[in-house]
């Protein structure tokens, strides 16, 4: 029983949310805080570090994944996801020498309020602890990031970085890209 190759959707406009996008979108605009559905991560990195080549694999990863250039609109009162080209991605570096402010930059960056119609749902920060001890702030809508999606965004982050530090180019973005469901 051959099962036909998955094909990629047309992206040239507007998509339907998936009924689990619909529920969060519903309950985004019920969230006084703003912040219920973020999810905050930080990657702890040791050794030299290329600021400028985690810059290029962040803009790589965000190229990768449509989820990560999508955003919410509505048209006609029904809430629809458009994928957009590849946002600046902004790597503000910080230097960090005690703890109090390391948590203090880790719950602001946590508590960030995406607005959802203009994107783009990941912000990021670079903490420098010292020469070479980093932390790298993530924090994504959970809307267009998931559990599943964390370890391919680690895999990928790294990836795209090795890549970057060596002067060519990450592997090409997956030919399909999974539906949000």
């Amino acid at each position: 029983d051959a099962r036909p190759e998955p094909k990629a959707a047309d992206r040239s406009g507007p998509l339907p949310l998936s009924p689990s996008q619909r529920r969060m979108w519903l309950m985004h605009g019920l969230d006084d805080s703003g912040t219920t559905y973020n999810v905050p991560l930080a990657f702890e990195l040791t050794g030299p570090l290329d600021e400028a080549a985690l810059r290029q694999a962040l803009r790589s990863v965000v190229e990768r994944h449509e989820a990560l250039r999508t955003r919410f609109v509505v048209e006609a009162g029904t809430p629809r996801q458009v994928v957009g080209a590849v946002p600046d991605v902004d790597l503000p570096v910080a230097e960090v020498r005690d703890d109090a402010e390391r948590l203090d930059r880790a719950e602001r960056i946590a508590r960030h309020r995406f607005d959802l119609t203009t994107g783009p749902l990941i912000r990021c920060e670079l903490l420098r602890l010292g020469e070479e001890r980093h932390v790298l702030l993530a924090v994504l809508h959970h809307i267009v990031f998931d559990g599943w999606s964390l370890g391919v965004f680690s895999r990928d982050l790294a990836d795209c970085y090795e890549a970057a530090r060596a002067g060519r180019a990450p592997a090409p973005p997956p030919a399909v890209q999974p539906a949000r469901s």
